[in-house]
């Protein structure tokens, strides 16, 4: 099964991001299902755009425009998630 989690931060190894609460959780979610052997890719917004794996988990990092109270909002993401194949 291919499953797809939209969050507001997790981490990286690249960025060195470090999360915490509920973020950390999804984190801990997505590499257990990637140890049962799911396809997981996390889609975050982000200040810029890249693609890592990590832990199994591919996480893809879109550039945002805006932020509101310490959310960043990316209307690419969205646009670029519509065109993104799930097989």
């Amino acid at each position: 099964m291919r499953i797809g989690q939209f969050v507001i931060g997790f981490p990286s190894k690249r960025e060195k991001i470090e999360v915490y609460g509920s973020e950390r959780i999804t984190y801990e979610l997505c590499r257990e299902l990637s140890n049962m052997n799911q396809i997981v890719d996390v889609f975050v917004p982000f200040k810029k755009t890249f693609t890592e794996i990590l832990d199994g988990i591919t996480i893809h990092f879109y550039k945002s425009l805006f932020s509101f109270q310490g959310y960043n909002f990316s209307f690419e993401l969205f646009k670029d998630m519509m065109k993104h194949e799930l097989d």
